[in-house]
């Protein structure tokens, strides 16, 4: 607990300032019914981040799709407590033993980016 910092609501700038300069992120995919076909604008804004993502929900759902193809940290089982303790083990590793956070590329993450998605979507239908 003295490791976490919890933030109320704040407003959109804050939050991605707190985000791009946060050690690690927390992604819950809702337990509901049909939860393997959410992905939230909040996924692309951590991806957006560089951050690393502690993510939890379905693991064959497409936010576990999108963090594979950004070579991200697998998105992990609600209930799968060693694949979340040893992501967690792993993150604190490298936070004790590192002079710098570590940070994700863009580059991993630019097929996901509103210009080239328009670009897809304009090829499509320009078809």
């Amino acid at each position: 607990e003295e490791l976490t910092n919890y933030t109320d609501f704040t407003n959109h700038t804050t939050a991605v300032n707190l985000m791009c300069t946060a050690d690690m992120l927390l992604f819950v995919v809702p337990d509901v019914k049909g939860n393997e076909l959410i992905v939230t604008g909040k996924l692309f804004e951590y991806l957006a981040s560089g951050t690393e993502i502690l993510a939890l929900g379905p693991t064959g759902g497409d936010a576990a799709s999108i963090l594979h193809e950004a070579g991200r940290e697998p998105l992990l089982s609600y209930t799968d407590t060693n694949a979340i303790l040893n992501q967690l083990n792993i993150a604190l590793s490298n936070f004790n033993h590192s002079t710098t956070r570590k940070k994700y590329s863009e580059t991993s993450i630019a097929t996901f980016s509103r210009r080239f998605q328009a670009g897809r979507m304009a090829e499509v239908l320009a078809q």
